[in-house]
């Protein structure tokens, strides 16, 4: 089978997107090898990812990588003669002229659709106008949920019978446990605090960091928040740490001191719980990844986390500080909870490793093969 891959989040996005497109082709390099794979990516500077040994990589040479993405790359499809082409993050080349190739796509979320308060107009317009041109190129459609399935039939009645839910793999890191050398490097490293707690994510409104920030006002002066992730909202969430006076009790870790995935599954390991309150989530894989590291998450019951989260986490009533507070302290009082959590967190993330996620993703290809 030859199977060709959107691969620019692979390359050039450090979590989120990236950590999902790059899980993905690692896993089916490693286990499904006899197949061909062809990744297509932009050519552009500041490339993070560098394990594409086995694929046959293509780019866009001198035309600009958006116009080629978007309208060339179907082109390009037909040359290579695929048999499968994958969309990994949400879209499809708009044109598709190739009858032999069979177009899927994953969709991760309609959050800008749900909550298009959290999004410039901009932005809105172009996810509808390429989730749009998704849907009616796809073959068929991988949502990344069942939540997200449920928001994709609700705004594309018409897709329903071609998408299948397959959650997103969790890294194999992840569930390998660091030794005390190992977790001492990475303290120092990144110089973090002896009692924390973690938030790994985009810094966005609709992740409801501030939330995390007021939160860390209202608990145990002894804990500090870690923040993993970049965002447009870095600026005024540092203002809310100072306006709180809990700014000295946050560490902030992106960009030059963004941690790659051995280190970060090393931070999960050292955190006493990770926490993910955000307003919607497509799907959360923080959680798994949180969970894979035995670290007990703390979230909300709503959207899709519930369904990443398992019986793993403690749930909040709602995303407010109080509340977020109140779970906090329930997690960390009750040592028997917190035991108990740990051992079922990491059986419910097993079930996220990535040979049985691509064993499922390459059923899928094989069934729409003609």
């Amino acid at each position: 089978m030859i199977v060709g891959f959107d691969a620019k989040r692979a390359y050039y996005n450090t979590r989120g997107l990236g950590s999902y497109s790059r899980t993905v082709l690692e896993a089916v390099q490693k286990y499904f090898p006899s197949n061909d794979y062809h990744l297509f990516k932009p050519r552009k500077r500041g490339r993070i990812w560098n394990n594409d040994t086995g694929f046959a990589v293509h780019d866009n040479g001198v035309m600009p990588g958006a116009y080629w993405r978007t309208f060339q790359l179907g082109s390009e499809v037909q040359n290579k003669g695929l048999d499968i082409f994958h969309g990994l993050s949400n879209e499809l080349p708009i044109f598709l002229p190739s009858k032999t190739t069979r177009y899927v796509v994953t969709v991760h979320d309609l959050i800008w659709w749900k909550h298009p308060e959290y999004y410039p107009l901009i932005d809105k317009q172009i996810y509808k106008w390429k989730i749009l041109k998704a849907m009616a190129n796809a073959d068929h459609v991988i949502a990344v949920s069942e939540n997200t399935k449920l928001d994709l039939i609700d705004f594309f009645p018409e897709v329903k019978n071609k998408i299948s839910v397959i959650y997103p793999p969790c890294g194999e890191v992840f569930y390998q446990k660091k030794s005390d050398l190992n977790l001492h490097g990475i303290r120092e490293k990144f110089n973090l605090p002896e009692r924390f707690i973690l938030y790994v994510g985009s810094l966005s409104k609709n992740k409801g960091v501030g939330n995390l920030i007021i939160m860390l006002s209202q608990i145990d002066s002894g804990l500090s928040l870690v923040i993993v992730g970049e965002g447009s909202e870095k600026g005024s969430l540092s203002e809310l740490s100072k306006k709180h006076k809990v700014a000295k009790r946050i560490y902030w870790l992106a960009q030059s001191t963004n941690p790659d995935q051995m280190e970060l599954s090393g931070i999960y390991q050292m955190a006493l719980a990770t926490i993910l309150s955000s307003q919607y989530e497509g799907f959360g894989l923080p959680i798994i990844e949180s969970l894979a590291s035995r670290t007990p998450v703390i979230t909300i019951n709503h959207s899709s986390l519930p369904e990443a989260a398992g019986p793993g986490a403690v749930y909040a009533n709602s995303s407010s500080p109080d509340d977020l507070s109140v779970a906090i302290t329930t997690l960390l009082s009750d040592t028997q909870l917190y035991n108990w959590l740990s051992n079922v967190g990491i059986e419910h993330a097993l079930r996220f490793k990535p040979q049985s996620k691509v064993r499922e993703l390459m059923g899928l290809y094989q069934n729409l093969m003609p």
